[in-house]
């Protein structure tokens, strides 16, 4: 799996032009020939998943143009996006700023999306994609391996070796350390496989 995660600032390109005719005046103005050639770079590394940071998802500085769905139609990717602040920041009353985003592009079909918020802090937002496809057929050597601890439902146990299978469906937990600090573990899901499961002989 390719991921790409870009910062695009709006597309409001930079150099000196950026600057006038005061010191960070290009943020109110975005430039459809920036937006396009990162649409044509992106395209260009052919990614399975994409995340845009400070996309404007239809501002009067776009010209009601949505970045994400911009860019997502070029690459024929499902998008999902939404505001960077929290959903009771006065930053979602300011013109502009309200349209201030960030995105997933994602080529697989999306089961289900989720928006989280930091307790504290400005731009507050997590976006939490759950993904049920990949792309073509990979080879032995093509896999995304994630190393973790196989724990029992309480988050802390650890599961018994003859549950633990390559191929059984799991989730994620989080064993909290400290005040905004957690620990992911995975623990078996009642999900039925969705291929052949694998055991290590005994």
């Amino acid at each position: 799996m390719r991921f790409v995660l870009y910062n695009i600032r709006y597309a409001t390109g930079t150099g000196a032009a950026f600057h006038l005719p005061v010191p960070g005046a290009g943020y109110l103005r975005s430039n459809p020939r920036v937006l396009d050639g990162i649409t044509q770079f992106i395209k260009s590394r052919d990614p399975d998943i994409v995340g845009l940071i400070e996309v404007d998802t239809g501002s009067i500085r776009t010209g009601l143009v949505n970045q994400a769905q911009v860019i997502a139609k070029s690459l024929g990717h499902y998008s999902t996006y939404q505001c960077k602040y929290g959903t009771s920041s006065i930053n979602t009353l300011v013109p502009i700023v309200r349209k201030q985003a960030n995105a997933f592009l994602a080529s697989p079909r999306v089961e289900g999306e989720r928006f989280h918020y930091f307790d504290t802090g400005i731009k507050r937002l997590i976006i939490e994609l759950e993904l049920d496809e990949q792309r073509g057929t990979p080879t032995p050597d093509e896999s995304l391996r994630i190393i973790g601890n196989l724990v029992k439902a309480d988050g802390t146990t650890m599961e018994d070796p003859e549950n633990a299978a390559i191929g059984k469906r799991v989730r994620v937990v989080f064993h909290d350390l400290a005040p905004h600090l957690a620990l992911p573990q995975w623990v078996l899901s009642d999900e039925a496989p969705a291929g052949r499961v694998w055991q290590l002989p005994e």
